[in-house]
Formats: C-alpha cells, structure tokens, sequence
C-alpha cells in the first residue's frame, strides 16, 4: 500500500517536472534533430524566439486572468497588469511552445516516431498547466492554437527558405 502510494507520487511528480519544462525539453531535442538541417534549423529558433516575444504581447491584449485557484496569483494582486503579464493566462505560454515544436518537429520530419514522442510531451505539458491551475482549458486550448498556427507558419518560411536557396 505505502509502496503504491510512493510510486503514484513519483509518477505524478516526474509527469510534472515533464509538464513544466515541456517547451525547454522538445526546444532541446528539436536542436538535436534539426542540427544537420541548416536553414530549417535557424528558422526553427526564429520561431521559437518570436513566440516567446509574441505571448506576452497576446496576454497583455487579452487580459485573462489565471484560474482564481491559483496558488502564485496572491503574489501578483497589487501589481499593475500591464507590467506583469504572468499574471494573465491566456494563452498558455508553455503550452504554445510545444504544440509550436510538435507541429514544426512534425511537418518537418514526417516521422511518426518522433511526432508520438512530441504528441506525448504536449499532452503532459497540457494536462500539467491544467491540473496545477497554472491555467484553464481554454486558455491551454488557445495556446495550443497559437501554437499550431506558428509552427505551421514558420514551418512555410522554412520550406521558401530552402526552395529560394537552392
């Protein structure tokens, strides 16, 4: 019994470290994978860069809040909203991120392999944001969105920047 219980929490714990470094963890083995792809791989960090820049500018548009459960939100009632966008939850940053990697990753590559193991990071990085109340369904949902659409968009620059620099 005490076993089980240890272990649940050792699941549910390594489930959470993979949640909350999600978009760090497929950012590295994206670098790995796209090394020998030359342009493929600068466009690939542009558009990671640019939608690390860009979510904070959606936040501060947007101006939803984090679910109301949220244990960090206490730390950020008397701030100024506009001068602390963590504040505000939508969209996800972590979940833009590897939906960002897992449609780049997966249009790039066309390998189902690697777009399983991409899948399963973005699912546990969603369910993570969720589950800790970092954020709620829809704003993951709208992360995962803007996410696709960059990585879709950025994946297009790639495939111009090759055909134009051959």
């Amino acid at each position: 019994m005490i076993n089980d219980i240890i272990t649940q929490k050792k699941i549910v714990d390594t489930l959470e470290c993979v949640g909350d470094y999600g978009p760090l963890l497929l950012f590295a083995l994206s670098l790995v994978l796209l090394s020998n792809k030359g342009t493929i791989l600068y466009v690939y960090i542009c558009g990671i860069v640019v939608g690390y820049m860009l979510n904070p500018f959606l936040k501060g548009i947007i101006q939803e809040i984090r679910p109301i459960n949220n244990l960090n939100i206490n730390s950020w009632i008397d701030q100024e909203y506009h001068l602390y966008p963590q504040r505000y939850g939508m969209p996800s940053r972590h979940v833009q991120g590897v939906v960002f990697s897992l449609t780049f990753i997966c249009l790039t590559l066309k390998n189902f392999k690697i777009s399983i193991l991409y899948v399963f990071f973005s699912l546990v990085t969603m369910y993570q944001r969720i589950a800790s109340k970092g954020h709620s369904l829809s704003q993951t949902l709208v992360g995962a969105l803007a996410g696709s659409l960059l990585g879709w968009c950025f994946y297009m620059l790639a495939c111009f920047g090759v055909i134009v620099g051959k």
